[in-house]
């Protein structure tokens, strides 16, 4: 694999970002590619990926062209589950299936379908609708996936909050939405107590390496429709 892996990247580089890296480092190039396969093949050692591939995911995610403060173990399975390897979709739900139903969990007393809404989670992470690629792929490998995760599970609930019959949306600290029934001040209550505090930190945490324009970039992303 050596060799082979620090080509593949520059390539995709060159193709995705129009970055003419420096050639002269493919010998260092080669040797943190690999490393970082065996890594994260460590980590989750029933997914097997073409180590080229992953070579090119890595770069089409590489910011200036480096593999520095990306999360390449989290980055491996994340490619395996955006092209729809069945080991890396297991492994994404023994990992990080938890986490969704612990985002659920705190949205049990809405009322919800909290069951039925777990599963829209995992489906808009993995499975890719007609002519585009499941939201996985967006993950950037700037912070930790389950973070990444955590969000996307705490956004999909909410925006089925704000979606239910006879519920307002109301402010919320930090520019996101909460919403409650006008004539149900304990649901309200609930929610702030038990979710804001949760979703702030995993948030901050999350975002805490992005650069400024990347922050603008996800609150836009995420800003309710």
């Amino acid at each position: 694999m050596a060799g082979a892996l620090g080509s593949d990247f520059l390539a995709a580089l060159d193709e995705n970002q129009g970055v003419d890296a420096d050639a002269g480092a493919l010998p260092e190039l080669d040797e943190a590619l690999s490393a970082a396969h065996d890594s994260a093949h460590q980590r989750w050692p029933a997914v097997d990926l073409d180590g080229p591939a992953f070579a090119r995911y890595l770069a089409a995610r590489a910011t200036g062209g480096t593999l520095a403060g990306l999360h390449t173990d989290d980055l491996y399975l994340a490619c395996g589950c955006a092209a729809g390897d069945a080991a890396a979709v297991a492994a994404f739900e023994a990992e990080y299936g938890r986490d969704i139903d612990a985002v659920a969990a705190r949205f049990r007393r809405t009322g919800l379908d909290v069951e039925d809404i777990g599963q829209q989670v995992r489906e808009k992470i993995l499975v890719a609708p007609a002519g585009a690629r499941p939201k996985i792929a967006d993950y950037s490998g700037l912070g930790f996936l389950q973070n990444w995760v955590r969000i996307t599970a705490v956004r999909t609930f909410l925006d089925a909050t704000r979606r239910a019959p006879g519920r307002r949306e109301v402010g919320d600290a930090g520019g996101l939405m909460m919403v409650a029934d006008p004539d149900d001040d304990v649901e309200l209550a609930y929610l702030k107590r038990h979710y804001r505090a949760a979703f702030k930190a995993a948030f901050e945490e999350a975002i805490a390496s992005l650069t400024s324009q990347q922050r603008n970039a996800l609150r836009s992303t995420w800003s309710p429709g």
